[in-house]
């Protein structure tokens, strides 16, 4: 069985997704400190380095993992102590 390194939380929320110079709205539909699964339009080519920006909770950076009827996976390539003040700060904010 498969086991997750990171719990993870549910969260639907608009976002934007910087992939090179372009930025494109996004849905964030879990997120943990590990990374993220967002809804898009268009897949992203696994091994991208994107970032995710929630804004007014900050940006984090991390890779396309994964593409699956119309959610990727990010893995987040930033700290994990940045990524949990970023949790923290959407926890607080949604009174969770």
């Amino acid at each position: 069985m498969h086991q997750r390194e990171f719990e993870r939380h549910s969260y639907v929320s608009t976002a934007q997704l910087l992939v090179g110079s372009r930025a494109v709205p996004c849905e964030v539909s879990d997120i943990s400190l590990g990374g993220a699964m967002i809804r898009l339009a268009s897949p992203l080519k696994q091994g991208a380095e994107v970032t995710l920006n929630m804004d007014p909770y900050g940006k984090v950076v991390g890779t396309a993992v994964w593409n699956r009827e119309g959610l990727s996976g990010i893995k987040f390539t930033d700290s994990a102590e940045l990524v949990g003040e970023i949790l923290a700060a959407m926890a607080s904010y949604s009174g969770a």
